[in-house]
């Protein structure tokens, strides 16, 4: 058998004290060890000690592949900033794309045709085929986590940063819909006959977030101030749970509410069994957290029934699902001559950015911008 080569490490038991020694020399002639009790724990330290060896040896790893540098990259960023937990869900998502198109690529073979063609796929496929925002974030994580792998030398360029976009992408059309003025009056007066009418009442007159909303409780209100500070989550078991886990910081808000949302607020006040600051405004009919899923097939039920649609151009005329509601309201005040700043801050953005590109009003130079730009009359 032929002798080891540096940095390929070595494992041993030392008699002395009964441990295992995972062990690699580097090429400044230092060793690199680790001791462990058992020898399959010796085997993972050895592995973790030829990657830190080639690393401070400057020897790139020529097996390295994609799924490694992102693997890595979200490790290091997750620890190093505090990140909400739709972030970073988002983040893995991008990740699972990646990981099963052309994970087991090795980053020294992967080219911006890789990358290109990835993209492609995800932008034509049949179901739920990715818009231009998602692509966009795919590719910078892509860019990012090869960024760092430049850095450490394991490649020497980054061919994400010359992959384009496809040129032809599915319009993100079902983030964008809303009902139009006559319909929106409609889906408000229709509330009245359906057991959430209250809660999408409140959450199209406030431009609330679908989880926002089915959080609230008694105690967020004070006066005719309503503080969104909560969301409803789905846990990895798949029951809906409410949580202090915002989706930006921006979503902590506090919102100045409409005389008409006050008097159904204060007639449901008045029939609650529960009074408590914590006991939900909206609850299902069993008292607990309202489902999303049940929410958003209830709505459509309803919407049907009452036919109330909005225009899709991929799908043509279809119910609205719960996270349109909150588009009717700020396309509403957009159009009764809402700054975006104001529409930003109701909708608890941290910019005008997703108020211009989605709703594409003007900017305007200038909370209480439900009830001065109030569209029900």
């Amino acid at each position: 058998m032929g002798r080891r080569a540096r940095g390929e490490g070595s494992i041993y038991k030392d008699n002395s004290s009964g441990l295992w020694v995972a062990s690699v020399r580097i090429a400044d002639g230092r060793r690199l060890q680790r001791r462990s009790k058992t020898r399959a724990e010796a085997v993972s330290n050895k592995e973790a000690l030829v990657a830190e060896a080639r690393s401070l040896s400057g020897r790139p790893d020529p097996n390295r592949t994609v799924t490694d540098a992102v693997e890595q990259y979200l490790s290091h960023e997750h620890r190093r900033k505090s990140l909400s937990a739709s972030t970073i869900a988002r983040s893995e998502n991008h990740f699972r794309y990646i990981r099963d198109e052309i994970g087991q690529v090795r980053l020294l073979d992967l080219t911006a045709n890789d990358i290109e063609q990835l993209l492609v796929k995800l932008a034509n496929r049949d179901q739920r085929p990715l818009g231009r925002d998602s692509l966009v974030k795919l590719r910078g994580l892509l860019k990012r986590s090869i960024d760092r792998s430049v850095a450490r030398g394991d490649v020497d360029r980054n061919v994400a940063s010359v992959a384009e976009l496809p040129a032809t992408i599915h319009a993100s059309t079902i983030r964008r819909l809303s009902f139009d003025h006559q319909t929106a009056l409609r889906f408000l007066d229709s509330c009245r006959e359906h057991q959430f009418g209250d809660m999408w009442y409140t959450q199209v007159r406030l431009c609330l977030r679908p989880g926002e909303v089915a959080a609230l409780n008694w105690g967020s209100l004070s006066g005719s101030e309503l503080t969104i500070s909560h969301s409803v989550r789905r846990l990895e078991n798949g029951k809906p749970t409410i949580t202090g886990e915002m989706k930006t910081e921006s979503s902590r808000r506090t919102l100045e509410v409409p005389q008409d949302v006050l008097s159904r607020l204060s007639l449901r006040w008045m029939s609650a069994d529960d009074l408590g600051d914590e006991a939900l405004m909206f609850a299902s009919a069993s008292g607990g957290v309202i489902d999303p899923a049940g929410n958003r097939r209830a709505l459509a039920k309803h919407c049907n029934k009452s036919e109330l649609f909005v225009d899709d151009p991929l799908r043509g005329l279809r119910p609205p699902t719960p996270h349109e509601l909150r588009h009717t309201g700020i396309s509403m005040l957009a159009d009764k001559g809402a700054p975006n700043e104001l529409l930003a801050q109701v909708a608890g953005h941290s910019s005008t950015r997703m108020v211009d590109q989605v709703y594409r009003h003007r900017v305007r130079p200038n909370v209480d911008t439900v009830v001065r730009y109030d569209w029900v009359d």
